[in-house]
């Protein structure tokens, strides 16, 4: 893997930066120079062929962030300093390799949305529940036999997706009580 290289995104939306005259690389040069308008952060690899291991930490200097996405990237570890990133409230990582998440990603204040589809997850840290916003969380297609029992904190999630995990009968039955008011998702 190469080291990343902000120079190859491909798409990024930014406020009050952009400009239909300039390329890819002037509009996030000038992003980056002025980070405080980067709302948004999207990255596919089918667009620029290229994949990474591991999300620069130079992303946790855009502190008005609110949506990132970096699908089929081959991540993977997310950086502890992202989890301190309160604007986030988007984050998709879906299709890639992480096998764990930071302890601290409860520090995650503004997490409304959660995509995790298709990694190699085993657990969930137990401060998932400090997530008090969360309204989505799509677990799906990883190799999670449990959840923390923190879970049962998160009074505001609507919708939960946890199909192609290993989950035993007890454990479903444990979690759909934990969670009572929210529609659980076991099926392919």
């Amino acid at each position: 893997m190469r080291p990343f290289s902000f120079s190859i995104l491909l798409f990024i939306t930014i406020v009050s930066c952009s400009n239909p005259k300039d390329d890819i690389y002037t509009t996030f040069g000038k992003a980056y120079d002025n980070r405080e308008n980067v709302y948004e952060f999207q990255y596919n690899p089918e667009f620029s062929g290229e994949v990474y291991d591991e999300i620069p930490d130079l992303v946790c200097e855009l502190s008005h962030l609110k949506s990132f996405e970096m699908e089929g990237a081959n991540l993977t570890s997310i950086p502890s300093c992202m989890c301190d990133m309160k604007s986030i409230s988007w984050l998709v990582l879906n299709d890639n390799k992480l096998s764990y998440l930071p302890s601290n990603i409860g520090n995650m204040e503004g997490l409304g949305y959660l995509a995790l589809v298709g990694n190699d997850l085993e657990e969930i840290p137990e401060s998932i529940g400090e997530l008090t916003k969360l309204k989505r969380l799509y677990l799906r297609g990883n190799k999670l036999s449990s959840l923390p029992s923190s879970i049962s904190n998160l009074k505001k999630l609507e919708s939960l997706d946890l199909a192609y995990n290993n989950f035993s009968s007890i454990e479903k039955r444990r979690i759909e009580k934990l969670l009572p008011n929210c529609e659980i998702n076991w099926e392919p």
